[in-house]
């Protein structure tokens, strides 16, 4: 699987959500997530207009009952 990160001048001035593409190994894009200020979005790549969100305290809310113990590295 292949994750790229597209950032634009806009991004860097925090106006705009960060786009990630996720691609198989072949290169075919899955789909999108767009991560922004209210939460995350994820769009199929064949979908043109429906995308699955969740804001970030459905997503913590998600990741507490459901994401495995890891450990973290230090920032």
């Amino acid at each position: 699987m292949k994750i790229e990160l597209c950032l634009d001048k806009q991004v860097l001035h925090g106006t705009k959500s960060v786009k990630l593409e996720i691609r198989d190994n072949q290169g075919t894009n899955i789909g999108t997530f767009l991560i922004g200020k209210g939460g995350i979005r994820w769009q199929l790549a064949k979908a043109s207009v429906n995308a699955k969100a969740k804001s970030w305290n459905e997503v913590i809310a998600w990741l507490e009952e459901h994401g495995r113990t890891v450990k973290s590295k230090a920032s």
